[in-house]
């Protein structure tokens, strides 16, 4: 329940971020067309004008939802981060402990003369899938949703050759300040950081104490 309310809450807040990253490039795509015919834009130099200032209100406004978005996402992360330790510590006991135990009693019961255990072990397999599935579920997302928080600054200065006016100028170097700034990475408590590394951290940790486990298992069965 609490893994899913995690997910949820993170898929919504990467679909705004890519909302937001449209209306970016949109902003920025009208900036650039200010490229396409110089000698129409210098004699109208007050349209450009007006057009520059709509830009830069429409970009103080995706900074605010940017930051928004971006807090939103941490505060409920910061008050699921008890459960959500608990849960994956939880997964992780119990993705040991089944992968053991099976180990075990299939080769046991083999060198018995038992061939009848691969049912038996179905039921624990798949709620091992579905623990694993879960976990690379919430890092994905995770992941995911930092990339696109990261990649609102790379739309955001592509414009960088077009002749603008200082307004708008001023609300791109506040919005690309904020964010360089400001790190989108979910964490948990400061402990882990919800991303690849803690899927790879967790697969190194299992498969170390599943070596020692099944070790020792095999020697005293």
């Amino acid at each position: 329940m609490i893994s899913n309310l995690y997910q949820a809450t993170v898929i919504l807040c990467s679909t705004l971020y890519f909302n937001i990253n449209q209306r970016v490039i949109e902003a920025v795509q009208t900036l650039c067309n200010f490229d396409d015919n110089e000698n129409y834009w210098n004699r109208n130099v007050q349209r450009k004008s007006k057009i520059c200032t709509k830009v830069s209100r429409e970009i103080d406004q995706l900074c605010y939802l940017h930051r928004i978005t971006t807090q939103a996402a941490q505060r409920i992360t910061r008050i699921l981060s008890v459960s959500l330790m608990l849960t994956t510590l939880f997964h992780f006991v119990v993705v040991i402990t089944e992968v053991y135990y099976n180990y075990i009693s299939l080769v046991s019961g083999l060198r018995a003369g038992h061939y009848d255990l691969y049912v038996q072990s179905l039921a624990s397999l798949g709620f091992i899938i579905m623990c694993i599935v879960q976990f690379y579920h919430s890092i994905s997302f995770s992941g995911h949703m930092t990339k696109r928080a990261e990649a609102t600054a790379i739309f955001l200065n592509e414009f960088f050759l077009s002749d603008v006016d200082q307004c708008v100028e001023r609300s791109i170097e506040i919005f690309t300040l904020e964010m360089l700034h400001h790190d989108y990475r979910l964490r948990m408590f400061d402990c882990f950081t919800m991303d690849g590394t803690l899927a790879y951290a967790a697969a190194a940790t299992m498969t170390s104490y599943l070596v020692m486990l099944i070790q020792f298992g095999l020697v005293n069965h």
